[in-house]
């Protein structure tokens, strides 16, 4: 490949990588749970101007025990275009977007240039890393995995100095204001990777720490001022030890379950994992020490940073008793590596022929699969897009009773619309989904299972 081509196909790839994270950002509907009280406590955080401690419904949250980092990128996002669902999801989007530059400039660095953008094309037609819990939704699992791939970055290209340690330190404590106790995955990336090039220092650990641990003995100092010790208290017992423990929220099930997804989510290029991790591994046998086997990996799955990133990814997930998919969202730029370089290496495979139809395939699957064949995407989006029109239109201020409400709606009538939170006011338009505690209320309408009546 000539160097114009290589430029070429660079850009493309890249246009295609914003594309599938940007394009029709805000069509999309909004996830109950996670991304929709992301957006409600970002918008009440900057509406009563308390960065410290998130709320919910204008109460303190124990239910979100993370940090705040990801609810202040919302909140920017606010800001910067307005309370909308672009808003909401747009830094995650970002995240993703870098993520995978980030990835081919590491990936180019160590492999060749077919290697690293065959690699990042892979990637970037990844509906686990762009559509599920990360890039395309106000999740905090795309902010979390730019985190850690940055922190691959900064290991290849900074020098080793004991600014680079104490820079560690503070994606550490980055990571831990994203997603809390996740941090320990970024920490494991950094420790195995040093110890399997034999360079641990305890002086770099120390400054590793420093840079870890000021930034979070701040944040908590002024969280401790609001609730004193009921909020971290909650994080260990409920978020880590509980979590860890017991398989909660009904997210259950075998490590295989991770395997399965990773599969299924990344067609069709996750077709080429199985194979990639058997290729070109030997079986040693020493008769002169007792007949002694040893396994010798391929070049990929022995190679450092590789190998560190597989098992700083895996480890606590599969420790862990509760299983989400979204928990091994940092594996999936690595296994995209593993498959491109399998394609590649493979001379049988003769990829010249035929990589560019399959990418087209994998694009045209991705898109396919998301807007035609998800029945859930087309039931929530039916469902919301009456109530965002109203939403937005309504040209009176009007409150909402959030008893029996889904959380998106929750998003869409205070976000969105700028509704305010019923408390017993007279005299009002409100939206509810409980009629019956209204018998003597004015109906004016209804819509998607919502009356919204003159009180």
């Amino acid at each position: 490949m000539s160097k114009k081509n290589e430029i070429i196909f660079k850009i493309l790839l890249f246009t295609m990588a914003f594309l599938n994270l940007f394009l029709f950002l805000d069509s999309f509907p909004v996830c109950d749970w996670d991304e929709a009280r992301h957006g409600v406590s970002a918008y009440e955080m900057l509406k009563s101007g308390n960065f410290v401690a998130h709320t919910y419904l204008e109460n303190l949250d124990y239910w979100n025990l993370k940090p705040p980092l990801g609810l202040w990128l919302i909140a920017l996002a606010y800001k910067l275009f307005g309370f909308s669902v672009f808003s909401l999801r747009f830094f995650s989007a970002l995240a993703g977007f870098l993520s995978i530059i980030l990835c081919y400039k590491i990936w180019r660095f160590y492999f060749d240039k077919y290697i690293a953008l065959l690699a990042t094309a892979f990637l970037s037609l990844s509906n686990a890393f762009i559509f599920l819990h990360s890039g395309r939704t106000g999740d905090f699992d795309s902010f979390f995995s730019f985190i850690f791939v940055f922190t691959a970055y900064i290991i290849t290209f900074k020098k080793e100095d004991y600014l680079k340690w104490f820079l560690l330190g503070i994606l550490v404590a980055l990571s831990f204001f994203v997603k809390s106790f996740a941090a320990i995955q970024v920490f494991l990336l950094i420790f195995l990777y040093y110890l399997f090039e034999k360079k641990l220092k305890p002086l770099n650990f120390i400054l590793l720490l420093t840079g870890c641990i000021i930034p979070v003995l701040i944040w908590a100092y002024f969280r401790f001022q609001i609730d004193g010790l009921k909020f971290f208290q909650k994080m260990v017992s409920y978020d880590f030890l509980y979590r860890s423990t017991v398989a909660i929220e009904g997210h259950s099930g075998r490590n295989l379950h991770y395997l399965k997804f990773s599969l299924l989510n990344n067609l069709f290029w996750s077709l080429f994992l199985i194979p990639a991790s058997l290729y070109k591994n030997k079986i040693e046998i020493n008769k002169n020490k007792g007949y002694h086997i040893s396994l010798k990996l391929n070049e990929i799955l022995s190679h450092h940073l590789v190998l560190s990133w597989l098992i700083a990814s895996l480890a606590i997930p599969f420790l862990v008793k509760t299983k989400s998919s979204w928990y091994i969202n940092s594996v999936h730029p690595v296994i995209a590596l593993i498959a491109g370089w399998y394609v590649v290496n493979n001379e049988k495979l003769n990829f010249k022929k035929w990589i560019l139809p399959f990418l087209a395939v994998n694009f045209l699957w991705l898109w396919i699969n998301t807007l035609f064949l998800n029945q859930n995407f087309y039931n929530a989006r039916n469902y919301q897009i009456p109530v965002i029109k109203m939403a937005k239109d309504f040209k009176n201020q009007y409150y909402f009773d959030p008893e029996n409400a889904h959380q998106a709606d929750i998003f869409i009538l205070e976000v969105i619309g700028g509704g305010k939170i019923y408390r017993g006011e007279t005299n009002c338009i409100l939206w509810t989904r409980n009629i019956d505690k209204f018998n003597y209320s004015k109906i004016l309408t209804n819509i998607s299972g919502w009356f919204i009546i003159q009180k």
